[in-house]
C-alpha cells in the first residue's frame, strides 16, 4: 500500500513492530512498577519474602491498571471513537465459542490435583487467587486482542490471507511474550518453553473467537476464569511429563479450533464484520484523516 503524500506514518502502520514494541514495553513497565512498589513499601532487608508477596499484588494490580489507561489512551488518540469490543451485541455468542477452552482447561486442572498435591488446603485466601485471574484475563486480552490483534487487522485489511496471518501472528506474539517468566530463574526454561507452545495455541484462539465476533466479553471471562481455576491447584513438584505433554496437546488443540473458527467458508463474513466496524480507522493509513468508527 502506497503512502499517499503528506500522509504522517506512525507506529501503529507498522503492525509486526508495534506488536512488539507494545507487548514488551508494556510487560517491563508492569515488571518495573510492580518492583518499584516493592522495593518501596518494604524497604528493609532481610524482609525478602514479605517483599516479594508485595511484589506479585503489585504486579496484577499494575496490569490492571495498565489495561484501563491503553483503552484511556486509545479512546484519546481517536477521539473517543476506538472500541476494544466491550459491547453488548455478539455477547453469547463469543462467551459460547470462547467457553470451548473450557474443554482443555478442565482436563489439566482436574488430573493435575489427582497426580499431585490437590486443590488448595482450607484456610486459603482466595483473594490473591481471583486477583491473579482478573489481572492476566483483563490486562493481556485488551492488549493483545483488543489492541495488537485489532491494529492488524485494520492495518492488513484487504491484504490477501490477512485474516489468518492476522491472527497467526498476534497468537505467536502472545505465545513468546511468556519468554519472560524466565527471569524467574533459568531452570524454568522446560517449563517456560511448554507455556509459550500452549499460550500460543491459546492467543490464535482467542484471536479466533474476536475475529468472528469483535465482542472480547468471552475472550476476557474465560481467560480470568481459566486462570482462576489453574491457581485452586496446590503443587510443590517440578512440572512431569504427563502434564507436559497435556499442556502441549491442549496447545495444538487450541490452535487447531482457532483455524477452524476462521476457516476459508468464514473468512468473508468476518472480513464484512470488521469492514463494517471499522472501515473509518484512522490507523488503517488509507486515508491518515478519518477518525475511526465502530
Amino acid at each position: 500500500m502506497e503512502q499517499t503524500r503528506g500522509e504522517r506514518r506512525s507506529l501503529f502502520h507498522y503492525p509486526v513492530l508495534f506488536a512488539i514494541v507494545v507487548a514488551v514495553g508494556v510487560a517491563l513497565i508492569c515488571i518495573f512498577l510492580s518492583s518499584f512498589i516493592a522495593n518501596l513499601a518494604v524497604p528493609e532487608e532481610g524482609m525478602e519474602d514479605y517483599r516479594s508477596y508485595i511484589n506479585t499484588y503489585a504486579y496484577r494490580i499494575v496490569r490492571i491498571v495498565i489495561a484501563f489507561l491503553i483503552i484511556v489512551i486509545m479512546k484519546l488518540v481517536s477521539r473517543r471513537t476506538y472500541q476494544f469490543g466491550f459491547r453488548k451485541e455478539s455477547f453469547g455468542t463469543s462467551l459460547a465459542l470462547a467457553s470451548i477452552a473450557f474443554a482443555f482447561v478442565a482436563f489439566p486442572n482436574i488430573i493435575h490435583p489427582l497426580l499431585y498435591d490437590g486443590i488448595l488446603p482450607p484456610g486459603t485466601e482466595l483473594f490473591p487467587i481471583i486477583l491473579g485471574g482478573i489481572a492476566p484475563g483483563f490486562y493481556e486480552e485488551v492488549l493483545f486482542r483488543g489492541l495488537i490483534f485489532q491494529n492488524m487487522m485494520n492495518q492488513w485489511a484487504g491484504n490477501k490471507n490477512y485474516i489468518l496471518k492476522s491472527v497467526l501472528i498476534s497468537g505467536l506474539m502472545f505465545g513468546l511474550i511468556h519468554l519472560l517468566n524466565l527471569r524467574h530463574g533459568l531452570s524454568l526454561l522446560d517449563s517456560t518453553l511448554i507455556q509459550v507452545v500452549n499460550t500460543a495455541g491459546v492467543g490464535v484462539f482467542f484471536c479466533a473467537v474476536y475475529a468472528r465476533t469483535r465482542n472480547l466479553w468471552g475472550p476476557v471471562i474465560i481467560h480470568t476464569l481459566a486462570d482462576i481455576s489453574a491457581g485452586l491447584i496446590y503443587s510443590e513438584a517440578a512440572l512431569g511429563i504427563w502434564e507436559a505433554v497435556i499442556l502441549l496437546g491442549s496447545g495444538v488443540a487450541y490452535l487447531l479450533i482457532g483455524l477452524y473458527l476462521i476457516r476459508s467458508k468464514k473468512r468473508k463474513e468476518i472480513a464484512a464484520l470488521w469492514e463494517h466496524t471499522s472501515k473509518a480507522d484512522s490507523f488503517s493509513g488509507k486515508t491518515g484523516k478519518n477518525p475511526v468508527s465502530y
